[in-house]
Order: C-alpha cells, then structure tokens, then sequence
C-alpha cells in the first residue's frame, strides 16, 4: 500500500511537470528510486531507455540541477541491478567527481565499489581515480572534460561506447581537445582499443593523426578510415583519404591494398 502511495504521489508530480511544459530532475530521481527499490527486471527493461535519456538531459540542459547527484546515484544503482556494470561505474564516478557536495545515501558507496570491480578495477586503482576525480575543480567551465579525461585513459583498453556517447553531448560549448578529438576519430573508425590506448600515450597535437603515429599504426588508421568510408558511402572522404594513403605510404602491400580500395570506391 505505501509502495503505491508513493508511486501515486510521483505519477501526480510527473504529470504536473509535464502539463506545464518543465522538466524536473528531482521528480525523475524520485521515480528512478521507486523503480530501483521495486527490483523488477521487466519494470527496469521498459524504462531503460527513458533512464538514459534523462541521464543525457541533465548533462547538457541542467549541469548544475539540485538533484543530478541523487539522480546519478539511482542511476548507477540502476545499471548495476541491470548487469552493466562499466554504465553504473561510469555514473557513480561522474556523481563523485562533479556533485561530490550532494548528500546521498551512504549505501551508493557499496554499489560504486562493486560496479569499479566488476568493470575489472582493483581497489588500487579505485582509489587513484577517486583521488583523480576529488582533484577536479568544480568551478572550472571544463569540469565535465576533465571528468571525461579521466574515465577515457581508464577505459582506454575496454569497450567505450558509452563514453564517446557522452564526449558528444558538450561538443557546441568547449573548445574539445586534440586528445578527446582525435579518440572520438579513432572510436568512430572502430579502431581496437589496445591500439587507442597506445595512440594516447602520445602528447597530441591537432595534427591529422597519420602524422602524429608511427608508420605502422598509420597504415592501421589509414585503412580502417577508408574501410569506415566505404561502409558509410561516403565515396568522396573515401577518395580523399585515399589519396593521402598514397602519399604517405608505398610499399608492395600498401598497393596492394590501395588498388582494393580504389575499386571499392568507384
């Protein structure tokens, strides 16, 4: 009975918001929470996506909301009942690093930790990065990059589908550095994660990177651009690509797979 109490109360909230046109980030925590505490995957299954998408809001729309620490927190809890552990991992580091003032529940700590492991961290490396996380400064414009920054050379070896997603979000109002551009470039050629992790271990510069590599990974960059191209149809980028493929290298194997490319790309 007081399960539905509750769920009445925040339908009747969702549904005053909605009527006015406004967004609120406390009456999406409060609902999250209803969600988490019910413990039904099929419940969870259907808001999964409405989850992401608030998720995605408040980081563009309302960065500095009241209530994006509770949020955070409930959606970490939530992709960890969920099995998606790196997804809960990745919201409970953003909730410590940019709402670490935000008072929530001692529990999330628990789940933060268990998440950080079964992501793969060791302890250790869980708190290097929660010293990471506490040196960033809150009233920097570019907290969230230096956020970002953080959790891509942690992830630099695992799968980051979910950290390009939100390196987009902020693209219009910051200046993006080489390294972040440069590793959005790599994750959208679907260049394996070891060899990004290797790329990034240089001090980049806004170069193109086929200069900024050794010759070997260049090859590597080169064809897997063209490969990308040629998925997308994008016969002109393809081409000019191409060219610069041309220039750059020539040996018997790279012509060989230049003169695949250029059939592939009339």
């Amino acid at each position: 009975m007081k399960n539905i109490s509750i769920l009445f109360v925040i339908l009747i909230l969702t549904f005053g918001n909605y009527a006015m046109g406004q967004f609120s980030t406390k009456t999406e925590y409060l609902y999250l929470k209803h969600i988490n505490s019910q413990s039904s995957k099929l419940l969870m299954k259907q808001n999964i996506f409405d989850v992401e998408k608030t998720l995605f809001h408040i980081i563009k729309n309302d960065p500095t909301g009241n209530y994006n620490g509770h949020f955070l927190s409930e959606t970490g809890r939530f992709y960890l009942k969920m099995n998606m552990p790196q997804k809960s991992y990745i919201c409970y580091s953003l909730q410590k690093a940019l709402y670490p003032n935000d008072s929530v529940a001692h529990y999330h700590e628990t789940y933060y930790k268990t998440a950080a492991m079964q992501t793969g961290l060791s302890l250790k490396q869980i708190e290097k990065t929660d010293s990471l996380l506490s040196q960033i400064d809150l009233s920097a414009s570019g907290s969230y990059l230096m956020w970002l920054k953080v959790m891509v050379f942690q992830f630099n070896n695992k799968n980051t589908e979910t950290l390009y997603k939100l390196s987009q979000i902020n693209e219009q109002k910051h200046t993006l550095p080489p390294w972040l551009l440069h590793w959005q470039f790599l994750t959208r050629i679907n260049i394996k994660e070891k060899n990004k992790s290797e790329i990034l271990q240089i001090q980049l510069t806004h170069k193109p990177i086929f200069e900024q590599v050794d010759n070997k990974m260049s090859k590597k960059v080169f064809r897997k651009a063209i490969r990308t191209r040629i998925k997308q149809q994008a016969k002109a980028e393809g081409q000019r690509l191409l060219k610069k493929y041309k220039q750059k290298h020539n040996s018997f194997s790279d012509h060989l797979a230049q003169t695949i490319f250029s059939i592939r790309l009339l």
